[in-house]
């Protein structure tokens, strides 16, 4: 036998319905507007409003109180599902507000899965003492749905639903074959992003094009961060300068009378050129100012070897 629901001519059964609603609400009950609870010293109330339970909704018109007795006990306020009863046209004789109570401490509520063969479901509203016939420590109990809530759970299971789906890791997989290598500029690990297997590439290395000669073998690491050259020799060995290696000059000698006196500026930036106040002579100019050699230390350089770079991270798709 097939049943229908909502369809032409077919009734949209209570338990269907229960069921679907529930799902949608991912399995919470709660007020959804009013249903205010209070209390005087012989009373307890839940005022008009709107809740759900286990995807049931139930609707207070006007307000429900219920007298406490004398027994001193620990209750509760509750709304019943009873679907062991039968309902008529006008009266809802499977749902009731009432005080459940125990001598020793605050009862404990049935909550059976009503849309898994389960009958009764209590949803509570407030708890309180009586003492010598009066309420005392009453506290709310009720709970508000929260969509938002219950829409992030749901869409989080979803997310996962679909993250694990075989056919959606292929699709993020697709454009990504084994070896091909990409480059991220953050921390993020295509591992966890993309699903298949990664690893880190070319670290501290530049990627260069395959080629015949120094470059022809894919994936190997060719080349250092330094390198350093061979050692640096020529030693010519100690050198006496000739006169052709020294500046040309020449130099003054006294006249017959053996008289040589001189002048120099003294001046702030001054030449510092002496001149001859006397009748002196100087010889002819000596030297050809050529080069010579110094003697080098053997020494190697180290070089840097480090193009401009942009840090990030490569990954090769292994498998």
């Amino acid at each position: 036998m097939i049943r229908g629901h909502v369809f032409q001519n077919q009734i949209f059964s209570n338990d269907a319905f229960a069921l679907f609603m529930d799902f949608v609400l991912n399995k919470k009950s709660g007020v959804i507007k009013g249903c205010q609870v209070s209390n005087t010293s012989s009373t307890v109330s839940v005022g008009e409003g709107y809740f759900w339970v286990k995807g049931r909704p139930i609707q207070i018109i006007g307000t429900e109180t219920k007298n406490v007795d004398t027994d001193t006990a620990y209750c509760k306020l509750i709304c019943e599902i009873d679907l062991s009863k039968e309902n008529t046209d006008t009266e809802l004789n499977q749902v009731s507000v009432k005080i459940i109570k125990s001598s020793t401490a605050y009862p404990t509520l049935t909550q059976e899965d009503l849309t898994d063969g389960g009958v009764i479901y209590q949803f509570p509203f407030a708890q309180f003492k009586i003492t010598n016939g009066k309420v005392s420590d009453f506290t709310s109990l009720v709970e508000y749905i929260d969509y938002e809530s219950i829409y992030k759970t749901i869409q989080d299971k979803l997310d996962a639903i679909v993250n694990e789906s075989e056919i959606i890791k292929k699709c993020k997989l697709a454009p990504y074959p084994v070896g091909i290598v990409i480059f991220f500029d953050s921390d993020a690990d295509p591992n966890k992003e993309l699903g298949g297997t990664w690893q880190k590439i070319a670290i501290g290395e530049t990627l260069v094009g395959q080629d015949d000669g120094d470059f022809k073998t894919i994936g190997s690491s060719v080349g250092s961060k330094f390198i350093t050259s061979e050692k640096a020799t020529g030693n010519t060995g100690s050198t006496t300068l000739t006169i052709d290696q020294i500046p040309s000059h020449s130099h003054p000698y006294a006249d017959d009378t053996g008289s040589m006196a001189y002048n120099f500026d003294r001046t702030f930036n001054g030449s510092g050129v002496a001149s001859n106040t006397s009748s002196s002579k100087s010889t002819g100019s000596i030297g050809g100012g050529k080069g010579h050699v110094h003697t080098l230390n053997e020494h190697t350089h180290r070089v840097n070897t480090y193009q401009p770079s942009h840090v990030g991270v490569y990954w090769k798709r292994v498998a």
